[in-house]
């Protein structure tokens, strides 16, 4: 007999081994390298990353030409 209930815990554990390998360690090295750009060299928000992500992770708008 299957245990699909088992069959289902592995796969969400597979999920999760998954997420924790490719996790936020990525993004968190990215926002640092904008929060770089944006301070250091005073270069606003490339066009394509939404605004309200950008003032939430990077910290507003800071003057300077815009990234494309």
């Amino acid at each position: 007999m299957h245990d699909l209930g088992q069959e289902r815990r592995s796969r969400e554990r597979q999920q999760q081994i998954r997420s924790a390998w490719h996790g936020p360690w990525a993004e968190q090295s990215l926002l640092a390298a904008e929060r770089l750009l944006a301070k250091a060299f005073h270069l606003q928000r490339p066009e394509w990353l939404n605004e309200t992500y950008y003032k939430r992770h990077i910290g507003g708008s800071h003057g300077g030409p815009a990234m494309t």
